[in-house]
């Protein structure tokens, strides 16, 4: 009433909407009292009253929502929209209310995601063969000099990268308030996409434009070990899968082995330096190493080579040439006989050697059956007939194949004692 206003909103901003309101009213304050003075003072008291009832109303729902949210945004603050409007109650110069609108508020949250898009597409830096440093600075109001609604340490930030071949497929790599991050595990000679997204709570910009970089080649990776796929006495077949070529061509394999002076101990190989010898440089994945000697153990290990240079070598494996099949053995011996069985035995002379003993019955007239193969060295053979004589022969086998057969042997089986004899019968007449 007597001209004078004070705003009492903590928001001190140069965009707030109550302090704009308020410099509205200390201009137009005079002009109203003015005419105030001139109408009767009953009237001017009921207006007083009506104002009074007004100010101790709770706001409508959607201004509550509003407060609420503005609230989640501005926790150290006084509810206050973008724009700098309050969302408490304000007298008009004509006496009527103005509050914050729904239209007001989904303004605010259209400006705060443009602002949040308005971010730049991170840059790419420090890239080698497998890493490579992503870095983005924070989003800048437009015009720069506008106040921003909350703080910029409440965003995040989210970095999305597209692996090598799947266009438009973006996979998070990262999600955090930093303003960089490094990844460490790129192919390399692959060509790269990258897009930063800002968030808000809930709110989130626009993907930027996406950051195209590629990763320099390098030497193949290390190849896996060969597999043995042929042997003989004399030679060594082996086998390899192709390496990653890492964003070059492989233009040849090297296969080395120790000639066979470790004799397959790979763990002499791994406690002291040995000088491997080079086999072969082949563009290939296969190679026969010839001129080996029978029943040896050699060592092998495989590396890869393109114009940046070579691999590092494969796990080292180890693989036995093909020996001579195990000699002609002694003949089974008789341990014990029965009436219908008989047990017998021979020897081994080597702990990699398995068996099959054979058997002919002679009045059957069959010729020779297997009646056992295994590692055994004794073997039982039951249900024969009493008094018959069986011959048997035995032969050794092992991985390089099998020896001839023993000499044959011939054992009986016991008699027996005579059953019961029929009861006597009287032949004749009496």
């Amino acid at each position: 009433s007597d001209g004078s206003f004070r705003c009492t909103s903590r928001c001190r901003t140069p965009e707030c909407k109550l302090v704009n309101v308020c410099a509205i009213i200390r201009r137009r304050i005079p002009a109203k009292l003015q005419q105030q003075q001139q109408q009767q003072q009953p009237h001017h008291q009921q207006q007083l009253q009506q104002q009074q009832q007004h100010q101790h109303q709770p706001p409508p729902l959607h201004l509550q929502q509003q407060q609420q949210l503005h609230h989640h945004l501005h926790p150290s603050s006084a509810v206050i929209q973008r724009n700098g409007t309050s969302s408490s109650v304000a007298t008009s110069d004509d006496g009527e209310e103005e509050s914050s609108s729904i239209p007001e508020e989904e303004d605010d949250t259209q400006a705060i995601v443009e602002h949040l898009s308005s971010v730049q597409s991170p840059q790419v830096n420090e890239i080698t063969s497998r890493s490579a440093l992503f870095q983005w600075a924070i989003p800048i109001p437009v015009p720069p000099s506008e106040a921003l609604p909350f703080s910029t340490q409440d965003l995040h930030y989210e970095v999305l990268l597209s692996d090598p071949g799947k266009e438009n497929k973006y996979k998070s790599i990262f999600k955090g308030n930093s303003l960089s991050c490094m990844v460490q595990d790129l192919k390399p000679g692959q060509e790269y996409t990258v897009r930063l997204q800002v968030y808000l709570d809930q709110l989130h910009g626009a993907p930027t434009e996406p950051t195209v970089f590629n990763t320099p080649a390098c030497e193949p990776d290390v190849p896996k070990a060969p597999t043995l796929i042929a042997r003989s006495k004399n030679s060594l077949q082996l086998r390899w899968n192709a390496a990653a070529d890492n964003g070059a061509h492989i233009t040849n394999y090297i296969l080395e082995y120790d000639n066979g002076k470790y004799n397959g101990m790979i763990h002499l190989i791994n406690s002291q330096n040995c000088d491997f010898v080079e086999v072969c440089k082949t563009k290939g994945k296969q190679f026969t190493v010839n001129k080996l000697h029978p029943s040896m153990s050699y060592i092998f290990r495989l590396a890869a080579v393109n114009e940046y240079g070579r691999s590092g070598y494969s796990d080292m494996v180890k693989y036995n040439t093909a020996g001579n099949p195990p000699s002609q053995p002694a003949p089974p011996t008789l341990q014990h006989a029965t009436a219908s069985s008989l047990k017998l035995a021979w020897q081994r002379r080597s702990a990699s050697e398995g068996f099959t003993l054979q058997m002919n019955d002679l009045d059957q007239g069959y010729g020779y059956k297997n009646i056992y193969t295994g590692p055994d060295t004794v073997y039982e053979c039951v249900g024969l007939r009493r008094a018959t004589t069986f011959q048997f022969r035995v032969k050794a086998e092992n991985e390089n194949g099998a020896s001839p057969f023993s000499k044959e042997v011939v054992f009986k089986t016991m008699p027996s004692c005579p059953t019961r004899p029929a009861k006597p019968q009287v032949k004749g007449k009496i």
